[in-house]
């Protein structure tokens, strides 16, 4: 699979590069919170979020992908929770 998001700056793509190579949720988290500042730290959520949003993209075609959202959505509607 490949993941491509554009204009990126250097930091940015570092931080992509990293979070690429981790194999783990875990060493996402412990990558993110060994930035040593909170600007550091919101450019990494940030671009976790774009590579998140950058792979459903390609995954999702149709409504018909949906399906298991739908249902999950349809039953927090129903019951409030």
């Amino acid at each position: 699979m490949q993941i491509q998001l554009e204009g990126l700056s250097p930091f940015q793509k570092m931080i992509c590069d990293v979070i690429w190579q981790c194999e783990t949720q875990d060493q996402v988290l412990a990558f993110r919170n060994s930035l040593p500042n909170a600007q550091q730290r919101d450019i990494c959520d940030t671009m976790i979020r774009a590579i998140m949003y950058e792979y459903i993209d390609q995954h999702i075609q149709t409504e018909a992908d949906c399906a298991d959202a739908r249902s999950v959505l349809s039953a927090v509607i129903v019951t409030g929770k």
